[in-house]
């Protein structure tokens, strides 16, 4: 769909992508087999992988580089909003309770907070409701500092809060409320990475032509990173014997991840990353 945009326009693509969810996601709701449930999901994830994307490069498009960071973090704090109100939406439409929700790589905290602090399964996604606030409030303070501090500055300041919560989440001595402070920061770390910083990058560093494709790519490894993410915790956590052990050395080796992307991060080139405090006429120099 990036590639797409790039050739064809945005609206017409965008409007496009957001018919192809819509359609997967009735295909979904009528499906009468497994077979044809995932056909469907099929569908509904190639709109899906269009909407963020075509969205993001008509801000770049029709923004100054001044307003950019602001609109960017709305539009990370609206994906905040809809991890808030989708699951316990579904959750009452549907009447299938305590099965709670879960986000990319921070599935597995409910587990621990089921394990370690004795959170009842009907409850487990409540305790992470505190996360998905933070995430929208970091994202829309992230879109707001961006101009000031700079998209390098944001993303390493994002996964220094990742590298901090998830290595925090790992000691369940410290009690539940250690774990709610753990989940705060995970939670603001992810409002501030995923929000407009890298997509700000993007824009700056790509080609005209090619700003959507940018777009695309961070679509295509943040969904490559929610799988891997999850496939290695519970791994590690199977391999490690399971149970509460075997998720806090999962968990560790999570943060740790998170150090090295911290580390990656001071690589970033300062100039493209700085030029969004710079006057528009200078960015695409």
């Amino acid at each position: 769909m990036a590639y797409f945009t790039d050739r064809h326009g945005r609206r017409p693509v965008y409007l496009a992508s957001v018919a192809l969810f819509a359609i997967g996601s009735l295909c979904i709701a009528a499906a009468p087999s497994f077979d044809l449930l995932l056909v469907s999901r099929a569908i509904q994830g190639i709109g899906a992988g269009g909407i963020a994307p075509v969205a993001s490069d008509v801000i770049g498009d029709v923004f100054t580089a001044e307003r950019r960071g602001r609109i960017l973090g709305l539009i990370g704090a609206t994906h905040g909003m809809a991890f808030v109100l989708g699951p316990p939406l579904a959750t009452a439409l549907t009447s299938t309770l305590g099965v709670g929700f879960s986000m990319g790589g921070i599935v597995f905290l409910t587990t621990i907070a089921t394990l370690a602090y004795g959170v009842s399964i009907e409850y487990t996604g409540l305790a992470l409701l505190p996360l998905v606030l933070c995430s929208m409030v970091g994202s829309m303070a992230a879109g707001r500092l961006l101009n000031r501090l700079g998209a390098r500055n944001m993303v390493i300041f994002g996964f220094g809060l990742l590298t901090l919560g998830y290595l925090k989440s790992v000691v369940p001595q410290t009690g539940f409320t250690a774990f709610v402070l753990a989940s705060v920061l995970v939670g603001i770390g992810l409002g501030v990475v995923v929000s407009g910083a890298l997509r700000s990058i993007a824009i700056d560093e790509a080609p005209p032509a090619q700003r959507a494709s940018a777009q695309g790519l961070i679509n295509i490894f943040n969904a490559v990173g929610t799988l891997l993410a999850v496939t290695c915790i519970s791994a590690i956590a199977d391999f490690e014997g399971g149970g509460l052990t075997g998720f806090s050395f999962a968990y560790l080796a999570l943060g740790l991840s998170m150090l090295v992307m911290l580390v990656v991060a001071f690589g970033l080139n300062r100039k493209s990353t700085d030029s969004v405090t710079e006057p528009t006429s200078s960015v695409g120099t």
